[in-house]
């Protein structure tokens, strides 16, 4: 049996099922995720946008017809990148997108596990004019899928204008992922950090020497 809620069902988050006696194995997906479709041959379900999801499974024997209410309790599977620029936003940025190497778009909801792995997908977001001119306030954050097994991908983070120009860039590295965490990067995307380092050079040559 498969049963969907969406938050306007009055049972939401109470869902009720009508089981033959025996064992049942019974799992529970939650998600704010949009798009999500659900694959019973492969036990997937993938979502277009990943948001906050949780998972959880439960095992449940019926007898002599009872009747039962069992409590459940789901953990999170979802992983979070949330990307802050920390430089001053130039006129003219109109998105700013994340490219992760590999990112999980689905879920094995029997086993919990990450699933259906896509490569160099472009998460876009747009940036409202009024963010030009500040520093530290333009925020990107894009969900996953994971397990509690940390892996790690590349991510690539790019500013355009609106003729899809790119204004800026940047590489983050292995990045680190797991479920239920947060992975935050904060830097640069429209100017580079540096600066100089000074070394005075304060030996004498050797003095010449002569008489009058």
């Amino acid at each position: 049996q498969t049963i969907h809620q969406t938050k306007d069902d009055d049972d939401f988050g109470e869902p009720t099922l009508t089981m033959s006696n025996g064992e049942h194995d019974v799992c529970f997906v939650v998600s704010r995720g949009d798009g999500a479709v659900v694959d019973e041959e492969s036990s997937t379900i993938t979502w277009e946008r990943v948001s906050d999801t949780f998972w959880g499974d439960k095992n449940v024997t019926i007898s002599q017809g009872s009747a039962a209410s069992v409590a459940v309790t789901l953990a999170r599977v979802a992983t979070k990148l949330k990307l802050t620029v920390t430089d001053e936003v130039p006129a003219g940025v109109a998105t700013m997108s994340a490219r992760p190497a590999t990112w999980y778009y689905g879920l094995n909801y029997w086993l919990g596990e990450p699933a259906s792995a896509r490569a160099n997908v472009e998460r876009t977001v747009n940036v409202p004019a009024s963010y030009v001119g500040t520093s530290g306030q333009l925020v990107m954050s894009i969900f996953g899928i994971s397990d509690n097994t940390e892996w790690s991908t590349d991510v690539v983070v790019t500013a355009k204008d609106g003729e899809g120009a790119v204004m800026g860039t940047a590489t983050i590295a292995a990045a680190p992922f797991k479920a239920n965490r947060q992975t935050q990067y904060t830097g640069r995307l429209f100017s580079k950090d540096g600066g100089f380092t000074l070394t005075l050079n304060d030996e004498w040559e050797t003095a010449y020497s002569g008489e009058w």
